[in-house]
């Protein structure tokens, strides 16, 4: 359980191989501005994205056993640790520092992957029961909106608040739409429409690898920068480097549920990924893959990045572009460290609206109004549970949602069982 594999050893042929490759430089193509753009999400600097798409794709591909499972950083589990990392830099100073919340992102994904590695050992895979179909379509709705909306910043190009209540949010946008910059919101709807179209119109284009592209082009053509558009800027030159977490022990405590929630998640998340697109589900080792997402993000860790999981629309790109196993990820992997050591002077000039742009236009599919209308329809007995875990994550909590939704599930079943009545979606 604890030691490498080589699934790609045993009837590995030549093809296997071109197709492997192919798939890794395809997905590594759409997990680049992926990892930037989800880092802003996570109030953090464009490179921890990066770090944290390189060391922890490795340590998957060797001890994971899902084929096709592109790892990363995704939406869901960046919001999660803006989340924790605001919470607790309220908790200890106002004027913590940028290079302080980086080292505790850092610090989170390593708790993250000591949390799913003691899950892994004690065969706890089964906690994922705990998130019901309700319960986890009405979060990732719920988080979809929050994502959403806290990117509103960069296609205004305005400063606002962070944060996990929707309500603050939109009240500080109200409050600011006469200090909107025209360009950044052209540029940032532009983008918009050219990444929508190309979903429609050429769905297999790796579309944020074009809308980054196009971005760096018209930014260098029209010197949009000048014009006060935002840009990433300079990254820090080279590869990740390994250091300890900060492990100051009012943090850790303060850390500790957060790290929880975000390994429950990331695993729910990875979990039902592999069985969505796994040929042979059988293949697949609940307790191996909880060790497996937890040596990625010690390792994301210890390399300056922050939590990761398996991203749905990486791992669909993966498998559509013909992965056999997990050399693909080998291979993305790869690419990501070359942009690293050779390229990062081109990502530079990408314009911040573009990256917020590939957000928006990813979390969109997360709204699932279908099922929605289905729990008020057809299914009324799951009401309470989807309401108890809409409503507090996008009023009060990220946390908290999840929380209740688990709370108000308990005590709907309990009240089932003791009533006699049958515990269905049905009614």
């Amino acid at each position: 359980m604890f030691l490498p594999r080589f699934p790609w050893t045993t009837s590995y042929s030549g093809d296997d191989f071109r197709s492997d490759v192919f798939a890794g430089l395809t997905t590594a193509v759409m997990l680049i501005p992926q990892a930037m753009a989800y880092a802003l999400l996570a109030g953090l600097p464009i490179e921890v994205g990066l770090y944290a798409s390189t060391i922890p794709v490795f340590v998957y591909a060797f001890w994971g056993t899902g084929r096709v499972l592109a790892v990363g950083p995704v939406a869901v589990d960046s919001l999660l640790c803006a989340a924790a990392i605001n919470a607790v830099s309220a908790e200890m100073s106002p004027d913590i520092t940028s290079a302080e919340q980086v080292k505790m992102a850092a610090l989170l994904a390593f708790m993250t992957g000591v949390v799913l590695v003691l899950m892994g050992v004690l065969k706890l895979g089964r906690v994922v029961s705990l998130l019901t179909p309700t319960i986890i379509t009405a979060f990732t709705s719920a988080a979809a909106i929050i994502i959403g909306i806290n990117q509103l910043k960069l296609l205004l190009g305005v400063n606002i608040i962070k944060s996990s209540n929707v309500y603050l949010v939109l009240m500080d946008v109200l409050q600011k739409l006469s200090h909107i910059h025209i360009p950044t919101l052209i540029l940032g709807t532009v983008a918009m429409t050219a990444l929508i179209s190309l979903k429609v119109f050429v769905p297999k284009i790796p579309r944020a690898f074009v809308a980054v592209i196009l971005g760096i082009a018209v930014v260098i053509l029209f010197d949009l920068g000048a014009s006060g558009v935002q840009l990433v800027g300079d990254i820090p030159a080279g590869l990740p480097s390994i250091s300890t977490p900060w492990l100051e022990w009012n943090v850790v405590i303060e850390l500790l549920p957060h790290a929880v929630v975000i390994a429950i998640v990331a695993f729910m998340e990875a979990f039902s990924i592999n069985t969505t697109l796994q040929k042979d589900p059988s293949e697949l080792e609940p307790s191996r893959e909880l060790i497996a997402l937890g040596g990625a993000n010690i390792a994301s860790g210890l390399f300056q990045g922050y939590s990761v999981t398996g991203g749905f629309s990486r791992s669909a790109v993966n498998s559509e572009a013909g992965a056999k196993t997990q050399v693909a990820s080998l291979i993305t992997g790869v690419m990501v460290l070359l942009t690293l050591g050779l390229f990062y002077n081109v990502l530079a000039d990408i314009p911040k609206a573009v990256l917020g742009a590939i957000i928006l236009t990813a979390v969109v599919g997360l709204i699932n109004i279908q099922f929605a209308k289905d729990v008020f329809l057809r299914q009324r007995v799951e009401i309470p549970v989807y309401v108890a875990t809409l409503l507090p994550t996008l009023f009060i909590g990220i946390k908290e949602g999840l929380i209740a939704g688990i709370i108000v599930n308990w005590i709907r079943t309990r009240s089932s069982l003791m009533s006699g009545i049958p515990d269905s979606n049905d009614a």
